[in-house]
């Protein structure tokens, strides 16, 4: 028996998630939630097709299921969560990171509004009486 190639095995992987995360609905549900054939529902669960993304992305909305739980098997990180393991001189750098960038967005700002502020003036002056 030849050994199957990555996409198959990827395939295999994510019809056994939709399969575990679905098992509870009909063909039918699927097929009428995700806008695919009953038929294309079956055979992307039973690995007989290859599953497309636009199932993937529409299966995973309608049901609240994380994609990445799908295509992964585990879900997304969430940078938050990881904030609580994260060194002091980690934190302390990227806040100064942040702020560094708040300053010099006001300091753009203020540079903008500046420059606005000649110009009406030169536009002001240019108008005749």
């Amino acid at each position: 028996m030849p050994a199957q190639s990555t996409i198959e095995q990827d395939n295999e992987f994510i019809a056994h998630q939709l399969t575990r995360y679905l098992e509870d609905k009909s063909y039918r549900e699927i097929a009428s939630v995700t806008g695919h054939h009953a038929e294309t529902v079956r055979r992307y669960l039973r690995d007989a097709s290859r599953i497309s993304a636009s199932f993937i992305r529409k299966s995973s909305s309608a049901y609240n299921i994380d994609a990445n739980l799908l295509l992964h098997g585990r879900p997304a990180q969430v940078e938050e969560k990881d904030l609580r393991f994260v060194g002091t001189s980690s934190l302390l750098a990227e806040l100064g990171r942040r702020i560094t960038r708040v300053e010099d967005c006001m300091i753009g700002r203020s540079l903008a509004n500046e420059v606005q502020a000649e110009l009406e003036i030169h536009v002001c002056r240019d108008e005749p009486d």
